[in-house]
């Protein structure tokens, strides 16, 4: 359930590549108050790379040659003491304004890095895209991500996708107190996909190296992201 949006937005030709980790290496990534979440005896990462369009922060208005941009961000899969959710490691995007304000008021690790995504062929099966990313703010400075993938058929969602995208929340430090976000979507339109490249830093730069990646999801089409306003977890 939302209460008055904290921000708005759209998420469109978005690459998924997860891969699982050790519980005990995200257990030290996380604040106190979180655990990982596990799906068949692991935790999970991803790296998650896509186009923000129209990103809001009600009453503002859209600003489209401001609001909207490539998008890459490095996310695991947590239980608090409100559930399960999402845990943002870094979120690289291209626009310097966003990070300072982000990591103040919603406690989000925004960085500032260059972007960009190419597209080649027609939308849908066979399209294929390539994302690249190189942080210019903070470190590690010069930390690349480069993934290309190559668009299959409409998936069939199964148990490990549902516990991958049904995420309907997320965490976050504010002023050194854990908040929670509720978080409404869309369903996915989930599409398979193959990896034409990847190269990718991002991951390592957060702590988590990518390593055996285990699935790879796209959705195509753009997809409606509304946050809440993150509120303090009771002592």
């Amino acid at each position: 359930m939302i209460g008055r949006a904290a921000a708005t937005q759209v998420w469109r030709d978005v690459t998924m590549l997860h891969w699982r980790i050790e519980p005990a290496r995200l257990q030290a990534l996380l604040p106190d108050g979180l655990e990982p979440d596990l799906f068949d005896g692991s935790a999970w990462a991803s790296l998650v790379p896509f186009e923000m369009v129209d990103l809001t922060l009600p009453p503002l208005p859209a600003i489209p040659r401001l609001t909207t941009f490539p998008e890459t961000n490095v996310r695991t899969y947590v239980r608090g003491g409100r559930g399960p959710a999402v845990w943002f490691h870094s979120l690289d995007v291209t626009r310097a304004w966003m990070p300072p304000a982000a990591r103040t008021l919603f406690g989000v690790p925004y960085t500032w890095s260059r972007m960009r995504i190419l597209r080649r062929g027609p939308a849908g099966e066979g399209q294929e895209l390539r994302y690249w990313c190189r942080r210019r703010w903070p470190q590690p400075v010069g930390a690349t991500s480069l993934v290309g993938v190559r668009v299959g058929p409409p998936a069939a969602p199964d148990d490990l996708d549902r516990f991958l995208v049904n995420r309907w929340a997320a965490y976050s430090v504010v002023r050194g107190v854990l908040h929670h976000a509720p978080v409404v979507h869309d369903p996915w339109p989930l599409h398979e996909a193959s990896t034409t490249v990847v190269h990718d830093e991002l991951g390592a730069a957060a702590g988590l190296p990518l390593g055996d990646v285990e699935r790879v999801r796209f959705a195509p089409s753009a997809t409606a992201v509304v946050f809440d306003w993150a509120r303090p977890l009771p002592d």
